[in-house]
This record gives C-alpha cells, sequence and structure tokens, in this order.
C-alpha cells in the first residue's frame, strides 16, 4: 500500500494532530537534555507548526459549526463544500510555506 492510499485509509483527526504535537515536543525536551540540541530545535520547531496547523483547522471546522447554527435549515451540502474549500486552502498555504 502506497503513502496516500494508507492516508485516505486512516484519516487523522484534529486531536491526533494535537498529541502529535505534544509527542514531538517531549521528544525535542528529551533530546535537549541528552545534548543533541540541533535535532531538538528542529523537533520543537515541528510540534510549534503543528500545534499552528491544527488550531487553524480547529478555528475552521468551528466555523462551520456556527455556520449550521446560523442557516438553521440552509444547505448543508454548500456549507461542507465551503469548509473543505477553506481546509483544502489552509492545507496549500502549508505547504507552500514549507517550500
Amino acid at each position: 500500500m502506497g503513502y496516500r492510499a494508507f492516508l485516505q485509509a486512516n484519516h487523522e483527526t484534529v486531536q491526533d494532530l494535537e498529541l502529535s504535537a505534544a509527542r514531538r515536543l517531549d521528544e525535542a525536551m528529551e533530546l535537549f537534555v541528552a545534548g543533541r540540541n540541533h535535532t531538538a530545535i528542529y523537533l520543537a520547531g515541528l510540534s510549534a507548526e503543528m500545534y499552528l496547523k491544527n488550531k487553524n483547522y480547529a478555528r475552521a471546522i468551528e466555523n462551520l459549526e456556527l455556520a449550521l447554527r446560523e442557516a438553521d435549515g440552509g444547505n448543508v451540502m454548500i456549507l461542507r463544500l465551503e469548509l473543505c474549500l477553506a481546509l483544502a486552502k489552509l492545507t496549500q498555504e502549508d505547504e507552500t510555506n514549507q517550500r
């Protein structure tokens, strides 16, 4: 199974991303204590990026929930499409920033 197929079959949640960020930060602290400063800095930075991405995704989901409450019987499919587009835009911005 290729990596893309694996990712499509195993969806991560916002909570999974937050837990992963916390693990990376713990690993960074362990590496720092062990004197592996460069690797610790890299993992701490990765953890910070993951926390920021998590906040963006959580905000997008909150906005959708708010829109659904305000629509009160509105077209849910259009609101879901808007959420997907917002998440795609955040992902695209993240990929652009990583280059």
